[in-house]
């Protein structure tokens, strides 16, 4: 009897395994989930005057900004808004997702690890607030470039992001930056 049951046990075990595989091999040949940003930032590049077939069309709007805290300094990253690079604005274009047609704010942002290790910012650490105070969704799924907000470097790397903020009507947004020892926000007033 144990044998009966350990090998049945096994085979369900077997069974999901290669229907996991098959899930995962399915969901791989999709472009919106491309795990290296250096080929995903090609990709994006090379199709800027056509609509991006993943998740994302790309717009060439723009959005008037105004940071009220240019920088702060978080779990030893200098995060500073780019006041200088344009705000651009996307379109989420996923009809299997709830967030389908919203539109989506880029933040510019340079951010340096000032500290003396190989780091990342956590992205547990990290919420947005729309103009009318509530948490919004968190939308750096959808884009390839957006996972370049939370990549690893070495101590004294600089990089230039964005950070994806959904739209939320006109007025003043939060980032705010939290973990166990310290909390830090950063203010942006979209027109």
């Amino acid at each position: 009897m144990k044998k009966a049951s350990k090998f049945l046990m096994t085979t369900v075990l077997l069974y999901c395994a290669f229907v996991l595989v098959g899930c995962s091999n399915a969901v791989s040949d999709s472009p919106s989930k491309v795990t290296d940003t250096s080929s995903a930032n090609s990709i994006i590049e090379s199709n800027m005057q056509s609509t991006f077939d993943s998740s994302v069309q790309i717009n060439s709007e723009t959005a008037e900004s105004d940071s009220n805290c240019d920088s702060i300094i978080f779990d030893d990253f200098k995060i500073s808004i780019d006041t200088d690079r344009a705000m651009n604005i996307y379109t989420i274009d996923n009809q299997f997702s709830e967030l389908n047609g919203r539109k989506v704010y880029a933040v510019p942002m340079t951010i340096e690890n000032t500290g003396s290790e190989t780091k990342g910012i956590n992205m547990f650490y990290v919420k947005s607030f729309g103009s009318h105070g509530t948490e919004l969704d968190s939308v750096y799924a959808y884009f390839a470039e957006a996972q370049d907000f939370y990549k690893e470097m070495r101590p004294g790397a600089k990089i230039q992001t964005a950070f994806y903020i959904p739209d939320d009507g006109s007025g003043e947004y939060c980032i705010v930056f939290k973990n166990f020892t310290e909390e830090k926000e950063l203010l942006v007033n979209i027109a």
